[in-house]
Formats: structure tokens, sequence, C-alpha cells
């Protein structure tokens, strides 16, 4: 085993038969191994624990647990946060860098090795690689802001985490985090030259349109602007399920400022987290990093 950053890797699932081997068989490809890898199963009800039992007859480091939960639907944000931090509960105190991890992941066997190399001698708090998919039939780039780390893929160093007392568990977790993260004087960044293949299922239009509702609410929790969301809006037209998934966010966010939402910031990092998002407009555009300009391209 190569020697570098002691990482443990927090798996939250349910009923993901469909994409177990394909993320365990990136985890026990890596150059750079695992710690530890902590499978937490929220009940569920495919053969996923068949799929699991042959990787933990093979690999000492991958730890299967059944987590309990008075909840029976599937949240957006809050539950899988709850299940990513009891994960962090049975993680060994002595790792020193937490990942969490979706299980519709794929990535190389070098992923984790480039990871370490860039963080050597760097304050990183939060970091992650860049997801590609495949819209007709091309490879797209899901760039975001370069510093605004991908949910899907998450490199927490143990030390950030623990002075931001762990996630919210609520919609836009995964944007808040960096937000605190950063007003706490740590870096965070999403790296473009990392990338990892995210394999959504298609799903049905209304569950996706759902989830873009919840987006947009999430956006106003955040405290994003109405005028940067109507931006992202017009950017994820070429989205599935095209033009209506941006029609649903935006409906979120205002069901959100009308019903006077909760926001999940203060004051303070409400307003460094404007600051960063428009911040990122022009030079995203420079880079031609948008999906639209990616679909022009031949």
């Amino acid at each position: 085993m190569m020697r570098g950053m002691k990482y443990t890797i927090i798996l939250p699932f349910k009923n993901e038969a469909s994409n177990l081997n394909g993320v365990l068989d990136s985890i026990t490809s890596q150059s750079l191994s695992p710690y530890e890898v902590l499978l937490i199963d929220d009940k569920s009800l495919d053969n996923s624990k068949t799929i699991i039992n042959s990787y933990l007859m093979k690999y000492t480091y991958i730890k299967y647990f059944q987590y309990e939960s008075k909840v029976d639907f599937y949240q957006l944000g809050g539950k899988i946060v709850n299940m990513f931090h009891y994960g962090m509960s049975l993680s060994d105190k002595s790792t020193e860098w937490i990942i969490k991890l979706d299980a519709d992941i794929m990535f190389g066997s070098n992923f984790m090795e480039k990871i370490s190399r860039k963080v050597t001698g760097k304050k990183y708090g939060i970091i992650s690689g860049t997801p590609y998919e495949y819209i007709n039939n091309k490879k797209i780039l899901d760039f975001s802001p370069i510093w605004h780390t991908h949910g899907q893929f998450k490199v927490y160093r143990v030390q950030c985490i623990n002075e931001m007392g762990g996630l919210i568990p609520d919609l836009a977790w995964d944007g808040a985090d960096n937000i605190i993260a950063r007003s706490l004087g740590w870096e965070t960044e999403s790296f473009r030259d990392i990338l990892y293949h995210h394999r959504r299922p298609t799903g049905s239009r209304n569950s996706k349109m759902t989830g873009r509702i919840k987006h947009g609410i999430g956006a106003y929790k955040l405290g994003q602007d109405g005028l940067y969301v109507t931006f992202r809006a017009i950017h994820d037209l070429v989205k599935y399920p095209v033009i209506i998934g941006s029609i649903s966010m935006l409906y979120g966010y205002l069901k959100a400022f009308f019903t006077n939402e909760k926001k999940i910031l203060n004051k303070e990092q409400r307003k460094l987290a404007r600051k960063l998002y428009w911040s990122s407009v022009l030079p995203r555009f420079k880079n031609k990093e948008y999906i639209f300009l990616q679909m022009r391209e031949k």
C-alpha cells in the first residue's frame, strides 16, 4: 500500500444493488488504499447485502452497518447527513480525512493518489474532484464554481469538519459546508483535473422535478439572490428534465421565498456565499465550463 493521506470512506446507501459493484470495485482498486470503508445501509430491500458480503470476505477494511432510524422515507439532505454523522461516530479516531461517497460513482485506480498529492502542504478543509456524465452521448463535465465541492464525493479534513461542528442536516448541506469552512479560514476546491463518473439514473420526470424543486428551496436557504438563481436556471435548461427542470427549480426558490423558509447560514456567511457565487460567473464563461458551452463544442 502506498504511503499518503490516511482516509476513511463513509458510503450511506439504500437499495443500490445496481451500483454497488461499480463503486466498491473503484474503492478496492485504489493505488492508495483507504484505512477503512464504512457501508451504512438504510434498510435496503434489494440484494445489496449479498453483493457486499462478497467484498467483506476479501477486504478486512470494509465494514457493514445497518442504520436505524425512525424516519422511513428518503429525505433529501437531512437524512443523508444523519447517516454520514452516524458513520463518523463509528470511524477510527486516528483517521485524518473522511470521505462522504455516493453509491452511483465510479473512479480510476489512481484517484485518491492524485487527491493525496494535491493536499500535501495545503490548508484544504474540503475538496472534491469533478463529476462527468453523458448527455446525448456526449461526455459533459459537471463543473461547479471552483471553491464549491461536489456532494457525491466529498473529502473532508477531520480537523475542519470538527471545527464546523459537523454538517447541517438540511437542504443545501453540500453548499453550506463550503461556506462555513471558508468562513473559518479553510480552503475548499473542486479539482478540474481529477474526474469521476456520476452514473445518474434517469429516473421519472416527476421524481426529477421534485428534486429540482428541492434544489430551488435549498438555494433560498443558502441565501442565494433571485438573479443568480435565475441565471443558474437558464444554465440548467439542457439538463434532464429539459426546460421543466429549470422551471421546477425556480418554483422551489419562489415557494421558499413566499413561505419565508428558514435560512441555514448566518448573515455574514450568506454575504460570503453571494460574493463567492457571483465571483465565479465570468471565470467559468472564460474557461467554457458551463454545460451549454460544452454542448456547442464538437
